[in-house]
């Protein structure tokens, strides 16, 4: 569950880049994004160690997430 989604949901690299946030989050995993003036964090909330099993597109989908959230911090 990406637990605070509509918090975050109009800005536009959660958008674009939607169905796979929201696919990190299937089953019994929780995340959320803590998103201020000086961080962007993608946190899990667990107590456990997760393994996500992505296809070779979704690493590279992943990868732009991230690029795109540190170019939202140059800003």
């Amino acid at each position: 569950m990406f637990c605070n989604y509509d918090q975050y949901k109009d800005k536009e690299v959660v958008k674009k880049h939607e169905q796979l946030l929201k696919q990190l989050g299937e089953k019994d995993r929780v995340f959320s994004l803590e998103w201020n003036e000086e961080n962007i964090t993608l946190m899990e909330c667990c107590d456990y160690c997760f393994g996500h099993d992505l296809t070779k597109e979704e690493c590279k989908e992943l990868s732009e997430v991230f690029r795109e959230l540190a170019e939202e911090l140059e800003k």
